[in-house]
């Protein structure tokens, strides 16, 4: 029973990271902090509806932050959920990925590059989950990039047999 479960972990993993409950002191200092920043909103600009506006806005962009948000990574892809969205985005969609002590960064690109956090995807890791997530995301990652290597070698193949579509229509067009 343990070999079935410890294959069935390579095959799925999912976890739920909730930043706020893991780092409490940080989140009553950010608490303190909104309160405050809310303060000298009201004080600006003296009107209560530009207050609920900017507390609106903090709201959703620290949701994920304050609520837990679910992740599940598997044979097709990545998938995140939070209180206001879900993402899911298959292996093939990444190229690298990069880890720091808080979480994983999963790439579109071949390299680190400053349009990651627009392009790529995050995952936060719980408390006891790092290393197995990025086993799995290494292999899956290895996997994706043989699937687009074969891809790649056997399109050139049929492109020396048979020549490629876009050579044909251009001698059509002469």
């Amino acid at each position: 029973m343990t070999g079935e479960k410890s294959k069935k972990k390579l095959q799925e993993t999912s976890w739920t990271a909730h930043p706020a409950r893991e780092r409490p002191r940080t989140t009553i200092l950010l608490l303190l902090f909104l309160v405050a920043l809310e303060v000298g909103i009201y004080f600006s600009f003296q009107s209560f509806f530009i207050v609920l506006l900017a507390a609106a806005f903090l709201f959703t962009s620290l949701s994920s932050y304050f609520f837990p948000t679910r992740y599940k990574v598997n044979g097709e892809g990545v998938t995140v959920k939070g209180i206001f969205f879900r993402q899911m985005r298959p292996w093939s969609h990444f190229r690298i990925y990069y880890a720091d002590k808080r979480g994983v960064q999963l790439s579109t690109f071949t390299r680190p590059s400053r349009l990651d956090p627009f392009r790529g995807t995050s995952l936060l890791f719980s408390k006891d989950n790092r290393q197995e997530v990025l086993a799995f995301i290494k292999e899956r990652l290895a996997q994706a990039k043989e699937k687009r290597l074969a891809r790649i070698s056997s399109s050139q193949v049929k492109e020396k047999a048979g020549g490629s579509k876009r050579s044909v229509g251009k001698e059509v067009q002469k």
